[in-house]
């Protein structure tokens, strides 16, 4: 093979991941209820570049560099990954650690933009994904403080805050990710409510709000399913509760769901 083609083939080439078996509290703050809703119901399928993957595994190695800096300092970082479970088991969410049992701490890789926005505008205003994300995480740990720390990827600058626990954001955060689970209408888009709206242009759910594509095939999008608590799905068919697995693969008795029908 030629270089070029080595080169596209690396940099082009498409994944497909399969839903996780949650959604993820990491996404709470994304403004569109409709799309999370999307995402809840296994709507659509994710796909990215390989050179996307790769920027994960990027964040995943920073991760254990930057955890060395902190010891280097008398930091003790430990529970990575440690499991949060939101509302009715259907929110979770893992995190990178907790320093001295004292606070929550939140990895995070930027591009040199990203990262000189965040400087200026420190994480609330930059970062609003962010914040939600590590609000989500204290209020569940109770915890009343995170060490967001980001590192710059051009330049390998840290930048690092204190995040103050927010009781009110936590509070709109538990009704939100109660709403997306027990409501049985979609909610409105967001902005114009146009595809041409900046968001939704960058949506994975894109497609499917707006009629493009039809939601996939599953358990999850059919009509006869049920929204059980402890993080289960039922099928209103024959009472049975769904594996994993089997909300991926469905059955002969699909019919899509009246809340999913543009």
């Amino acid at each position: 093979m030629s270089e070029s083609s080595i080169q596209d083939v690396l940099n082009n080439r498409v994944v497909n991941s399969e839903p996780r078996s949650y959604s993820g509290l990491s996404g709470v703050g994304n403004k569109c209820y409709r799309a999370l809703q999307y995402a809840h119901y296994w709507a659509f399928k994710d796909s990215y570049s390989a050179r996307v993957e790769r920027l994960f595994n990027v964040g995943h190695a920073a991760e254990e560099i930057m955890i060395n800096d902190l010891q280097s300092q008398g930091l003790t970082v430990h529970s990575d990954q440690k499991e949060i479970i939101g509302f009715a088991g259907h929110w979770k969410g893992h995190i990178d650690g907790i320093i001295d049992d004292d606070f929550l701490w939140e990895a995070k890789t930027h591009n040199d933009k990203s990262f000189s926005d965040l400087k200026k505008k420190r994480v609330q205003e930059s970062k609003p994904l962010h914040y939600s994300q590590v609000t989500a995480y204290m209020g569940y740990l109770g915890l009343p403080q995170a060490l967001y720390m980001a590192i710059n990827k051009n330049n390998s600058e840290y930048y690092l805050e204190y995040v103050d626990f927010d009781e009110d954001h936590f509070k709109e955060i538990k009704v939100k990710t109660a709403d997306i689970i027990t409501t049985d209408v979609l909610f409105k888009r967001i902005g114009t409510g146009r595809p041409s709206w900046f968001e939704c242009k960058f949506c994975n759910a894109s497609d499917v709000c707006f009629g493009l594509k039809k939601p996939e095939t599953n358990c999850r999008t059919c009509q006869h399913v049920n929204v059980l608590d402890k993080g289960q799905w039922q099928c209103g068919k024959n009472d049975a509760i769904l594996s994993v697995d089997e909300q991926r693969a469905g059955c002969s008795d699909y019919e899509l769901s009246e809340m999913l029908k543009n």
